[in-house]
């Protein structure tokens, strides 16, 4: 067996519960799709709200629809 060259031990609790969320948060992504799609949603809200406004695209009244 190889001597151990290093050894780390963390005796901080803060920093051991921070450090085991970060771990969980890497294998449960579903908190930042949540995060991720509430924000789309908002965005695309308020883009058909405004009539497509925030593309910086504003059709005019008078012109037909692109398919």
């Amino acid at each position: 067996m190889k001597p151990t060259l290093l050894s780390v031990e963390i005796t901080d609790n803060d920093l051991k519960q921070a450090l085991k969320q970060l771990e969980n948060a890497a294998y449960d992504l579903t908190p930042l799709m949540r995060r991720w799609s509430e924000t789309l949603k908002t965005a695309t809200d308020l883009n058909f709200e405004e009539q497509g406004g925030h593309a910086g695209n504003r059709r005019s009244q008078h012109s037909p629809a692109r398919a």
